[in-house]
């Protein structure tokens, strides 16, 4: 994890989101590939993710429980 002393932002590897959301690497990179998924910063060949960006996606994502029963 990289906390940005320019931008207060907190940028997490692949490794750590994929840690994070429970999920494989090769997950993070299929939806990359697929443009879908959680949004990431390209640096150079390093990609990094904003944890605003997993917040909000895990937000979006989340289904009500009256969502569920309907």
């Amino acid at each position: 994890m990289y906390l940005s002393k320019l931008t207060g932002r907190t940028l997490l590897t692949r490794q750590e989101t994929a840690d994070q959301l429970r999920v494989s690497v090769a997950l993070l990179k299929k939806w990359g590939a697929e443009c879908r998924g959680i949004p990431f910063i390209k640096i150079g060949r390093n990609v990094r993710y904003r944890q605003s960006d997993i917040d909000r996606y895990l937000d979006e994502h989340t289904e009500k429980i009256e969502e569920v029963l309907s």
